[in-house]
C-alpha cells in the first residue's frame, strides 16, 4: 500500500519562499488596515485606539487564516488526488516490470544524471535492499536532472530517524530516502511522521525512479 507524506505539496502555489512572502505581505496589509480602523473609530492615538487596533488586527488575521486554509484546501485537493493516483498506479506494477522500465529511464540522460562506476563491494551493502544494492554496484549516484531526488552509494549511513534503517538518498525538500536491510521498500521521510505507515512508500527503488519520472516530467 502506498502512503503519502505532507511535504510534497505546495509546488503549484509557488513553493515555500513564495508562500512566505505572500504571508508577510498579508500581515503587513492587515496591520495597516487595523491601524486605519483604530484611528477612524477613536479619532486619535490613545490607549483606546491601541485596544481597537489589537482587536481589529486579531479579527482580520483570523479571517485571513480561515480564507487561506479554505483556498489551500480547494487548490491542493486535485493535485493531491492526482499524486495518489500516480503512486497507486506505479505501486501496482510487479517488481520485474518496474525494474525493466526503471533501467530504461537510467539510460535517459535528459531525465536522470547517472554516474556509472561499477564496483565489486558497496559500502554498507549488506544493509541495503537487494535491488538497490545491485543498482549501487553499477552506479555511484543517480540524480533526477530537474528535481531534488538523488541516490548516492557514498552517503549511505544509519538513518537519523529510525534505528536499523539506512539513509540511501534524498528527495524533495531534503526528505530522506531510507530502507531496511533485505526489504525492498524505499521510504520517504522528513522525520515528522508518527510511524512508518505515515511515510510515503515505494515497493522498490525502481518504483521510486518511475514515480520521479511521472512527478517531474509527466507521462
Amino acid at each position: 500500500m502506498v502512503k503519502t507524506t505532507a511535504n510534497r505539496k505546495a509546488a503549484a502555489s509557488g513553493g515555500p519562499d513564495t508562500q512566505r512572502v505572500i504571508s508577510l505581505q498579508a500581515i503587513a496589509a492587515i496591520a495597516v488596515a487595523s491601524l486605519f480602523v483604530s484611528v477612524i473609530a477613536v479619532g486619535r492615538v490613545s490607549a483606546r485606539a491601541f485596544v481597537v487596533f489589537c482587536a481589529s488586527f486579531a479579527g482580520m488575521g483570523g479571517m485571513w487564516m480561515v480564507f487561506r486554509h479554505f483556498l489551500h484546501r480547494h487548490e491542493s485537493t486535485p493535485a493531491l488526488q492526482r499524486e495518489r493516483d500516480i503512486l497507486l498506479e506505479i505501486a501496482s506494477l510487479p517488481n520485474e516490470t518496474a525494474r525493466r522500465q526503471g533501467e530504461r529511464l537510467l539510460e535517459d540522460s535528459q531525465k536522470f544524471l547517472c554516474e556509472r562506476d561499477p564496483v565489486v563491494s558497496v559500502p554498507h551493502g549488506e544493509n541495503l535492499p537487494p535491488l538497490l544494492h545491485e543498482l549501487f554496484r553499477e552506479y555511484r549516484q543517480v540524480a533526477v536532472r530537474n528535481g531534488d531526488g538523488v541516490l548516492n552509494r557514498e552517503t549511505v549511513a544509519s538513518s537519523r530517524y529510525i534505528d536499523g534503517y539506512q539513509t540511501v538518498g534524498k528527495d524533495i525538500e531534503g526528505c530522506d530516502l531510507i530502507a531496511e536491510r533485505a526489504q525492498e521498500i524505499i521510504f520517504e521521510t522528513d522525520g515528522t511522521e508518527e510511524s512508518k505507515d505515515a511515510m510515503r512508500q515505494y515497493p522498490t527503488v525502481y518504483h521510486w525512479l518511475l514515480a520521479q519520472d511521472r512527478f517531474i516530467y509527466g507521462k
